[in-house]
C-alpha cells in the first residue's frame, strides 16, 4: 500500500475514535434511557438503542460519574452520533467502572451463595430509584426458579440449587418491601 493509499484510509475526523461497547445512559430533558456506546473520541460518540433523539436534540451522556453535555450530530433508526460541548478524557470513559456499593453487594451475594444466614445490620437498602429494578430482578430470579423445577429431571438432580435460588429471589422481594 502507498502512502496515499494509506492516508485515504484514516479517520477524516480531528479525533480518532476508540472502538468499545459500553453502557450508559443517555438524557434528553425528563427523558433518560439506556445506551450502548459503540466508539467514543475527545469530541463525540456513536451510540445504540432504541429511540434515540433526532438530529440537533440536546442531551446529556452519563457513564457512572462521568457525564458530557452535547448535541445530536446526526440520527438513524438504532443509532446515532452525538457531538460533546467540550472535549472528554476518553480513557476515563472506556475505564471499567464501579458503582457506589457493588463492592458491599459483591460481599453479601457471594456470602448469601456459601450458605451464610445475613445479620440484620448485613442487609442494604437500595436507593430508591434503583427499587423497581430490583423488584424486577426478583421476579426474573422467581420466574427461573419456577421453569428450572418444572423442567424433567432438573428439579430432582438441582432441588438444593434451586432451592437456594427461589431463597435468594424472596430475600431480595424482601429487601425492596422493606425498602418502600
Amino acid at each position: 500500500m502507498s502512502d496515499d493509499d494509506a492516508a485515504n484510509t484514516q479517520d477524516p475526523r480531528e479525533h480518532v475514535r476508540s472502538n468499545v461497547f459500553l453502557s450508559a445512559v443517555l438524557d434528553c430533558g425528563t427523558v433518560s434511557g439506556p445506551v450502548r456506546v459503540r466508539n467514543i473520541s475527545a469530541t463525540g460518540a456513536l451510540l445504540e438503542a432504541k429511540d434515540l433523539p433526532r438530529e440537533g436534540t440536546r442531551i446529556r451522556l452519563r457513564r457512572g460519574e462521568l457525564h458530557v453535555a452535547g448535541d445530536v450530530a446526526w440520527s438513524k433508526e438504532g443509532s446515532c452520533g452525538i457531538r460533546f460541548r467540550h472535549p472528554v478524557d476518553i480513557f476515563q470513559w472506556i475505564k471499567k467502572v464501579e458503582h457506589a456499593g457493588q463492592r458491599r453487594v459483591d460481599d453479601v451475594v457471594a456470602r448469601l451463595r456459601a450458605g451464610e444466614s445475613l445479620s440484620d445490620d448485613s442487609v442494604f437498602l437500595a436507593e430508591p430509584s434503583a427499587l423497581p429494578e430490583l423488584e424486577q430482578i426478583a421476579q426474573e430470579l422467581t420466574q427461573l426458579s419456577q421453569d428450572l423445577a418444572s423442567a424433567p429431571g432438573l428439579a430432582a438432580e438441582m432441588a438444593e440449587e434451586l432451592i437456594r435460588l427461589d431463597t435468594l429471589a424472596q430475600r431480595l422481594r424482601s429487601w425492596v418491601a422493606a425498602a418502600e
